[in-house]
């Protein structure tokens, strides 16, 4: 990797972190080159804009925190483990980006805010959903989960009540409230949506 592509990289993997932290609107250009330990212009040589790379940094702690949470699952031969497997990672690991999961925070600051960083964490959500909806329809395939659950909609709920549980942990400032969603979540699969009781 060429010099250029390293301090672009780097540029990227430290605002992903200062933006998860503080935000886009809350993260000025001063903060970047402070947690860079670059100049204005150093920045600015990699990107056109500061949007520009909130979008790269977004990209990048999204794939980080997409390979912690479904990286180790293809070790694992049943849906419904799977399922369970991911679930209780949810709530015992935390983010490897600082400032907790980046969908739930860039989605909730661009609600009514910058579009492009909105789409980033509409695009985020949608992936996760879709994939933990493909582990559901396998399962279903080998009859590990039940065939009256709709997957898309397994996916959802399972998803949505992770990320509300990471909302009410964050107020609270303990993962305690995200562990509990993920106790009654394992409780569910295992007796509505697993075939094996």
């Amino acid at each position: 990797m060429r010099k250029g592509e390293r301090t672009r990289q780097h540029v990227i993997a430290t605002a992903a972190k200062v933006l998860n932290r503080h935000g886009y609107a809350g993260s000025g250009i001063a903060e970047l080159m402070e947690a860079t330990g670059l100049a204005k212009g150093g920045i600015y040589r990699h990107f056109e804009s500061k949007e520009e790379l909130a979008v790269e940094a977004f990209r990048y702690a999204f794939a980080e925190v997409l390979k912690l949470r479904f990286g180790h699952l293809d070790e694992v031969p049943n849906a419904a483990d799977k399922l369970r497997k991911y679930v209780e990672g949810y709530a015992s690991i935390e983010s490897p980006i600082p400032g907790g999961c980046p969908i739930l925070n860039t989605g909730i600051e661009n609600d009514d805010g910058n579009p492009a960083l909105l789409k980033c964490a509409q695009e985020g959500f949608d992936t996760v959903v879709r994939r933990l909806t493909k582990i559901i329809r396998e399962g279903q395939e080998r009859r590990e989960i039940r065939a009256e659950i709709v997957p898309g909609e397994l996916a959802l709920f399972l998803y949505s009540s992770l990320e509300g549980g990471i909302f009410a942990t964050r107020l609270q400032g303990t993962r305690q409230r995200l562990k509990t969603v993920a106790k009654f979540l394992c409780e569910y699969l295992e007796k509505e949506v697993c075939t094996m009781n």
